[in-house]
């Protein structure tokens, strides 16, 4: 009798003593860029990481923001009612808003940041955030100042030192993601174009929830609890 009582007590703490699952990449709570056009050159945001049903977002509020959407032209500070990021590049990805932003560079290279707030505009930490760029041409390139791992691409390849170019192709699939590695509450990139007419790209960015684990001293509590209820039930 005594076994059958404190076997289902056994298991809540096998459960509760058990690792964190793992970093769900199914669903990626990503900004809801709103608004018909913010005009090139001007802020973008800040704008909330909007949640999805599985997982929910990890945080009640954080917003994502950009100082400057690029230069002058074309559809620079357009901000994407549809889908643009659900290109063969992006696609697996299950984004909680289907909102981006475009960010256009005329020549050369232009630096962005996105911002990671909470709700007082404080800086928010978040850990590895997602960046989605979708309608890449091959004389463009986007290098990273922070650690980044490419999680899926379509005509785009790692080509040198924190960069990704457009690798041809020239359809508007054409994309990547990366995972920044790390926690941030800022991200710098730059975007470099050498194909001598102004180009712009779709973006938006995102996080997923990530599992914290027991803290050591409910961990241990839990072992050695665990560990006299055997005794006993050997007893």
């Amino acid at each position: 009798m005594k076994r059958a009582l404190l076997l289902p007590l056994l298991g809540s703490l096998a459960v509760l003593a058990a690792p964190a699952p793992g970093r769900a990449l199914t669903t990626v709570c990503t900004a809801a860029w709103t608004g018909a056009s913010v005009g090139a050159g001007n802020p973008a945001g800040p704008f909330p990481l909007t949640g999805g049903a599985s997982p929910p977002c990890p945080f009640t509020t954080v917003t994502a923001s950009i100082p400057n959407v690029g230069d002058t032209g074309g559809n620079s500070g357009t901000i994407n009612g549809p889908d643009a990021i659900a290109g063969s590049a992006t696609n697996t990805f299950d984004r909680t808003s289907k909102t981006s932003i475009d960010l256009g560079v005329s020549s050369t290279s232009r630096s962005f940041s996105v911002n990671f707030k909470d709700a007082s505009g404080n800086a928010r930490p978040v850990d590895d955030p997602y960046l989605f760029f979708t309608y890449i041409d091959d004389k463009t390139s986007f290098t990273f100042t922070q650690n980044f791992t490419l999680e899926q691409a379509n005509h785009a390849s790692v080509t040198g030192p924190n960069t990704i170019s457009g690798i041809g192709g020239n359809t508007s699939n054409d994309g990547f993601v990366v995972r920044m590695i790390g926690t941030y509450s800022t991200i710098n990139f730059n975007y470099n174009n050498t194909s001598g007419s102004f180009q712009s790209v779709a973006f938006t960015t995102g996080i997923v929830e990530t599992p914290g684990p027991l803290p050591l001293m409910g961990a241990g509590v839990a072992f050695g609890f665990s560990r006299r209820l055997r005794r006993r039930i050997k007893a």
